[in-house]
């Protein structure tokens, strides 16, 4: 709505918020505002009501700034209506093209306020004088190949050219203020950044010490699994210098075994920390048993590009723990005879009832039914016998005695003792051994009953399997001696691995539980250990690892 006796100005902007800012600010200065929002709008607009001056964006859809301001400028009853066209003076053209389409002055964009009111207090005024000395025949001007036709009073063009003077003015002013700030924040940022870099590398310092000096051993690795840091710790548990180790491939102070364990979690590459046990191969050949974490490194993209973990040696606690496990298993008296007395109790019970049914009705009961009842009542008494048997076993291994054994030719031997009964069960046996002498630390009566135990655990685990096999594995690694039986039975699930080694537990419907606690008692008393790996339906591997030793 028009101010009694206001100017009248009309906004030409396609941009709302731009026009209602500019709006916005002149009206506070008591100007009548209206607001149109491309060229053809406000060109219709003024036919029916003249404003006293159009303040016009150049770049609009519809009808741009100087076709509107050439309009203008065409019809005989607009002409005299002063147009201020918002640039940003950029470029030359749009001088050209502003004295071309006759436009009364620019303001550049983003426009300063007070520049601004007064280009709109002088521009009417200099609109209004010398109407009658326009320029008839006009100018052609040729640049950068395009002709321009000036057709502009010389007091409307030298006041556009001062406009332009004065604007680049003032744009050079801002410039050198500009150029000062920026100075000055340059000098403000080059002393934060020395400022920082002295943080960070003191920073570094820190953190490169707590890594040095950790008692953890700590290693980083790339994405192929290469050694890039190792600290001091860990290059004393390898028994390596730092710098041999760097560039290493992890895989190289491992044994096969614990190749499969670390290969699938470092594979993962889930960014989260994965801990388990793992067995190393030091630089003199010995093993260490290590508790190891790993977690992955991943960039700002999410992307893996290594891995850190940090190792505690267990070696020593490893040894301890599986001579207490086995002394533990053992002799709990109170746990062994809990256990005798069930497996006892239960065919005692069983023959009691027998022999007292037997009794009672042996005047009774046909020379048939009585030899049922009594063949019933012998396989109770099997049972039993077969229990003391595998005590006797149990007890005859108390006392080791290692020695020195040449592995390759125990082996061969100890598969030709058995090779004739597995093979009419229709089990093949195989075994991967060496020309090479390896020497082990073992008590040869107990390492042959450890390895029949186990092969008779693989045999009963072949029900319904196609090909049923049985293969031994010699290695040597550097001082340790492993035998690995392996077999492709059913496999043991995973609710039943964690009992393996308990007394008088067994999934058998024919067993007695003691095999492999027998097991684990003559490997640790041969300064050994011994590892399952099986995962149900893919069969199960043992690894039985022996102390080496020099010839």
């Amino acid at each position: 709505m028009a101010r009694l006796n206001a100017m009248e100005i009309l906004i030409v902007e396609d941009s709302p918020t731009q026009a209602e800012d500019l709006k916005y600010m002149l009206e506070r200065r008591s100007y009548a505002v209206s607001v149109a929002k491309n060229g053809k709008e406000a060109f219709e607009s003024m036919r029916g009501h003249k404003p006293d001056l159009v303040i016009s964006d150049i770049m609009m859809p519809e009808m741009d700034g100087f076709t509107l301001c050439k309009r203008i400028k065409a019809e005989d009853d607009l002409r005299d209506i002063p147009v201020i066209l918002l640039t940003a003076l950029s470029d030359t053209e749009d001088i050209l093209k502003g004295l071309e389409c006759g436009a009364d002055n620019f303001i550049t964009k983003p426009y300063n306020e007070k520049y601004l009111l007064d280009r709109i207090h002088r521009v009417p005024s200099a609109a209004g004088t010398g109407k009658e000395e326009q320029t008839k025949t006009g100018v052609e001007i040729l640049f950068r190949e395009q002709r321009y036709f000036i057709n502009s009073r010389r007091e409307h063009i030298l006041d556009l050219l001062l406009s332009t003077y004065e604007t680049a003015v003032m744009k050079n002013r801002q410039l050198r203020i500009a150029q000062q700030e920026l100075k000055v924040l340059n000098e403000q940022l080059e002393y934060k950044v020395r400022e920082r870099t002295a943080e960070l590398a003191e920073s570094e310092e820190r953190y490169r010490k707590v890594l040095e000096t950790a008692q953890e051993g700590i290693w980083f690795l790339d994405a192929e699994a290469r050694i890039t840091f190792v600290n001091r710790s860990l290059a004393a548990i390898l028994g390596y210098k730092e710098e041999e180790l760097l560039g290493c491939s992890v895989y190289e102070f491992m044994d096969e075994p614990s190749i499969s364990e670390f290969r699938p979690r470092l594979e993962r590459r889930t960014g989260t920390a994965e801990q388990f046990d793992l067995r190393l191969r030091t630089k003199d050949g010995s093993t260490v048993f290590a508790i190891i974490s790993i977690n992955s490194r991943l960039d700002r993209d999410g992307q893996f590009i290594g891995s850190v973990s940090m190792l505690l040696d267990i070696t020593e606690r490893k040894r301890l723990e599986s001579i207490a496990q086995a002394a533990s298993l053992m002799d709990n008296i109170g746990y062994i005879f809990s256990g005798v007395r069930h497996e006892m109790g239960n065919p005692i019970n069983t023959l009691k009832t027998i022999l007292t049914v037997l009794r009672k009705n042996f005047n009774n009961f046909s020379a048939v039914e009585a030899m049922n009842y009594l063949d019933h009542a012998i396989a109770e008494i099997g049972k039993m016998e077969f229990l003391l048997k595998s005590l006797k076993n149990f007890n005859m291994y108390e006392n080791l005695e290692p020695e020195k054994i040449e592995m390759n030719a125990f082996l061969r031997r100890f598969l030709t003792l058995v090779e004739d009964d597995f093979r009419a069960k229709g089990i093949k046996l195989e075994a991967s051994l060496t020309d090479e002498s390896i020497t082990a630390l073992a008590d040869p009566r107990a390492l042959q009953q450890v390895l029949l135990n186990l092969m008779i655990n693989a045999a009963d685990a072949f029900e319904e399997r196609q090909e049923p096999a049985i293969k031994l594995f010699l290695y040597r690694i550097k001082d340790t001696i492993l035998i690995k039986v392996e077999d492709n039975g059913r496999g043991i699930p995973e609710e039943n691995r964690k009992n393996l080694f308990k007394p008088f537990y067994t999934t058998k419907a024919k067993g007695t539980g003691l095999g492999l606690v027998m097991v684990k008692k003559m490997m640790a008393k041969m300064n050994g250990d011994v590892e399952i790996f099986s995962q149900a339906g893919q069969g199960t591997a043992v690894n039985l690892f022996f102390p080496g030793c020099r010839e």
